[in-house]
């Protein structure tokens, strides 16, 4: 097991000038009751002002100086760490603890209070010092900046990036994205002057980015783009383009009117989507698309009716034969209503996302956008986050992250906990598939799996507390949604379990093998969500009943696809990567496996020794799929095989007659599973090269 800082060890070399912004707020205050939605603390209406204040300052240190083309290039995931604390005027002993930990750069405090927080400035020194919220202006900003800078450089021995900071409109704030790659190439005025003459439009911000990025990956390749013209440099910049990517954090407001349950049960029960919490939410988003350079989008807020349509379509699959048919033609109609409440630019530009990641409450994944047959999920890559309760996602998003790194360089240790009661219909199903997992991995040296049989709730929160030392947790249980509370919690030997009050650390990546433990058209506060609160990295789980023979399948070709990019030289890849890759080829699984018949056929090796799935693989991967259209190029694949093989009559029975569903695309991957990267021999040299690189440099 391994942990990486971010950005491929960036923080070893400056791991004493991290930055880390302190917001504390007077607990004892009277604060105005405001209008609320997703449901959070009232102080929050009251820290939004402070917090975009510091999303105009440097993320960390590197921010300020100029750097070399690798280190720029290797900052994703670099995020402002930003420290909420309602100030507990008797009893500080929590923020200190913090302060302990991560040493404060600057405290940004309410008038209320400041005179205890100076205390605290003298006892614990901020490179900043403390300032009161009133006092906050772009003369205050452009101070902070260039003292950071000004200490970075005499640390650091690196010239002073130029530029002149000041507090941007919440319209303007769109291009802060951009300014970390735009300082470095002191193209910064020219491209805010570029986005403000198209109106600062999604469309504008993603060619942007797109040029930013693909003047670096130039540079990267060898080409010396200061020798070319400015004609021969744009032709370049332009054909670099279309091989490039940008990621895009968007966010979804709206919720089920199902939610209204849990909000009731919480004492909430003012539903108006305000202006004030509209702001909160707004730079939630920015703060995530200016930590991963990205693009930063706000929908409409959501209609209750698409909730209905998408909870009609989860409860469909309680039917036992769910129609294939009816959940593709759902999926259109989700997609079709979706893009009512997204810019244009969004689905004429999926293509150029690397991949989303999104803050809401709804499911957007299975949307079929038009003019595709793929659903979002096939087409790229996506990050949930829930918006409610909202309290949880800025708790959760505000913080740095670092890169949590898996690989054969380090044992892989992965803990399955079997839930089900012995007595239970799915028991010997369940339990067979599992001990086969765990028997099929063991055989390879750097990994380790362990099978425990789990026999009551204190029998499992009792192995969580005493072993943590695992990188990837699954449990297998029955899911149960709570209509009377809209939660959802685990079934564990008859009885119901949640992680929200548990005083454990669970494991960075929790896998849920079980029902219903996110449906999101229901708008309970999931299982998922619950993990996510409790700040597990990355989670993953279906928003539907699912069976228990295919989700062993499409487990085990996760891990099968997260072992071959181990064991490959190819590029690194996040964990939410090659979920994607799986997802988008599995309905041809679900095909064949659809009935014994068929499955049978598949197995069948041809004159080369392939089966009918390695046969399906060694051809997609020579074909030019057109984006976007996957699985219906998958189906004419198939049939190509099917007749030369003989069983193309049953191939179409099954087509024709819907009898295959693809439970995949409704699997979610919340939190940060961006940030769990696999890695493999080539990424390990690369991660080492750029160390030493940077050690020379500094």
């Amino acid at each position: 097991m391994t942990n990486l800082f971010t950005a491929s060890h960036l923080y070893k070399v400056f791991k004493d000038l991290q930055l880390n912004y302190y917001i504390l707020m007077d607990k004892d205050k009277q604060r105005t009751e405001h209008n609320q939605y997703h449901f959070h603390s009232e102080y929050l209406f009251d820290a939004v002002e402070p917090w975009r204040y510091c999303l105009h300052l440097p993320r960390h240190a590197k921010d300020t100086v100029y750097l070399g083309v690798n280190e720029v290039v290797n900052v994703y995931g670099s995020q402002h760490n930003i420290l909420f604390f309602e100030y507990d005027h008797s009893d500080p002993t929590e923020l200190i603890k913090s302060i302990a930990e991560m040493p404060s750069t600057l405290y940004i405090v309410e008038d209320s209070i400041y005179e205890e927080a100076c205390m605290i400035d003298q006892k614990y020194k901020a490179l900043l010092g403390c300032i009161k919220i009133s006092e906050l202006s772009s003369h205050t900003l452009k101070r902070h900046w260039n003292e950071i800078a000004d200490y970075v450089e005499s640390k650091v021995s690196k010239p002073k990036v130029s530029y002149i900071p000041r507090i941007l409109s919440y319209k303007k704030m769109k291009a802060l994205p951009l300014i970390y790659w735009t300082n470095q190439t002191n193209e910064t005025n020219g491209i805010k002057g570029y986005m403000n003459e198209n109106n600062y439009s999604l469309k504008s911000r993603i060619d942007a980015s797109l040029k930013q990025v693909s003047q670096f990956t130039l540079i990267i390749k060898g080409i010396r783009i200061n020798k070319y013209g400015s004609k021969k440099l744009e032709n370049a910049i332009s054909a670099e383009m279309k091989n490039n990517k940008i990621p895009l954090i968007m966010i979804l407001p709206g919720r089920s009117q199902r939610k209204t349950l849990f909000l009731n049960a919480v004492g909430k029960s003012q539903f108006v989507f305000g202006d004030e919490e509209k702001k909160l939410i707004e730079v939630l988003g920015l703060h995530k698309a200016i930590a991963q350079q990205g693009v930063y989008l706000e929908g409409e807020t959501l209609d209750n009716k698409i909730f209905q349509k998408l909870h009609l379509l989860e409860t469909h699959f309680d039917y036992l034969r769910p129609n294939g048919q009816f959940i593709y033609n759902e999926c259109k109609s989700i997609g079709k209503e979706l893009v009512q409440s997204l810019p244009k630019d969004f689905y004429e530009n999926i293509d150029k996302f690397s991949m989303i990641t999104l803050f809401s409450d709804f499911n957007i994944g299975i949307s079929i956008v038009p003019n595709y047959s793929d659903p979002l999920n096939y087409m790229v890559p996506i990050s949930y986050r829930p918006l409610t309760p909202l309290d949880f996602s800025i708790t959760y998003g505000a913080h740095r992250r670092y890169v949590y790194g898996i690989g054969k360089y380090g044992e892989i240790r992965i803990l399955i906990l079997e839930c089900l009661d012995p007595t239970d219909d799915i028991y010997i199903a369940s339990k067979t598939a599992w001990e086969k997992f765990e028997q099929s991995f063991n055989k390879i040296d750097y990994i380790h799996v362990q099978y425990v049989q789990v026999d009551s709730i204190h029998h499992l929160d009792q192995i969580l507390n005493e072993d943590s030392d695992y990188d990837i947790l699954i449990i297998s249980a029955h899911g149960k949604y709570d209509a009377s509370g809209s939660m959802t919690a685990l079934v564990v030997c008859g009885d119901m379990w949640s992680p929200i009050n548990k005083n454990v650390k669970f494991p960075p990546v929790v896998i849920l093998s079980a029902c219903l433990v996110s449906p999101r058209g229901s708008g309970a506060f999931s299982i998922i969500d619950q993990f996510v609160a409790k700040g597990v990295t990355a989670v993953l789980g279906p928003t539907i009943p699912i069976n228990v023979y295919k989700n062993s399948v499409l487990l085990k070709r996760f891990f099968e696809y997260m072992i071959k990019y181990i064991e490959s030289n190819s590029e690194e890849k996040s964990i939410l990567q090659i979920w994607h890759e799986v997802v988008k080829s599995h309905a041809i699984y679900e095909i064949l496996h659809s009935t014994m018949k068929l499955k049978s056929f598949a197995d069948v090796k041809n004159e080369k020794g392939l089966n009918s799935y390695d046969e399906f693989y060694e051809i997609y991967e020579k074909t030019n799929i057109p984006f976007g259209n996957s699985y219906s190029c998958s189906l004419e694949i198939l049939r190509g095989i099917a007749r030369r093989r003989g069983y193309l009559n049953n191939l179409e029975e099954i087509i024709r007659d819907n009898k295959f569903v693809n439970e995949s695309v409704f699997y979610i991957f919340s939190g940060y599973p961006e940030m769990v990267v696999i890695e493999n021999h080539e990424s390990t040299k690369k991660y080492e090269q750029f160390h030493k690189e940077v050690d020379m440099t500094c």
